[in-house]
């Protein structure tokens, strides 16, 4: 369980589709036919037991209107180094009151690429449906989601099942040129359930790019210690 506890937060901070990175709340937004998004970070993470380092690599595509695909790849560069399991994600936004309120709902695949013991992978193919709401009050922007996740699949393993769940604000400052945010994610995998508060901010960097760096941290002994994260966001 503690090795699922390790995967389950490196994945999570370093390599899910998110509102705006390094967020891990996702947003009712979709990327439009035709057009292309890339992340590329780096974090470190304090686990209660281990320092991990890691690079990660998500790449977004709009196939449709209001429909897109994704796929996340982690990989660890502190020992045990490797690849992690690669995520694939598809969203589909089916209600929206403007271009920031709406509803949309997002089906993720986890594969079981990696070596779980090697400390690299979880060892199930996992498969999780989320849910998410998006709303704007005044300038703020607030995410909910919540999810079931079906873990390992292959084994039918349904007493491993749990739901996750999270919440963040963004608030644009500098005139709309840069945001900072705030996020509180968890879920009842175990007990007590790991829960972990993010504190970040937003802005331009060069060439059209966006810098996001973030800091994160456990709120018990089930979660993370402590995260610091930094990526590049870029569209094309």
């Amino acid at each position: 369980m503690k090795l699922f506890l390790s995967v389950f937060i490196i994945l999570f901070l370093i390599a899910p589709v998110f509102a705006a990175v390094p967020l891990v709340t996702d947003t009712v937004y979709t990327v439009a036919p035709g057009r292309s998004e890339i992340d590329a970070g780096v974090g470190t993470t304090n686990t209660q037991t281990v320092l991990t380092n890691a690079v990660g690599l998500i790449f977004r595509h709009g196939i449709l209107p209001h429909f897109d695909l994704a796929v996340a790849v982690p990989y660890t560069i502190s020992d045990p180094v490797g690849l992690n399991d690669i995520y694939l994600h598809a969203k589909y936004r089916f209600w929206q009151r403007d271009d920031h309120d709406g509803l949309a709902a997002r089906l993720d695949f986890k594969f079981s690429n990696a070596n779980p013991y090697q400390g690299l992978g979880s060892g199930d193919n996992d498969c999780r449906l989320l849910f998410i709401y998006s709303r704007k009050i005044g300038l703020a922007h607030l995410h909910l989601n919540f999810g079931y996740v079906n873990t390992g699949i292959n084994a039918g393993r349904v007493e491993d099942d749990y739901f996750s769940y999270s919440c963040a604000v963004e608030q644009p400052v500098f005139e709309g040129s840069g945001e900072i945010f705030a996020e509180y994610v968890g879920n009842n995998s175990l007990s007590p359930s790991p829960t972990f508060i993010l504190l970040g901010a937003r802005s331009p960097f060069i060439n059209g790019t966006k810098l996001d760096i973030g800091y994160t941290f456990g709120l018990n002994d089930k979660s993370i210690k402590n995260s610091l994260t930094a990526e590049l966001h870029c569209e094309f």
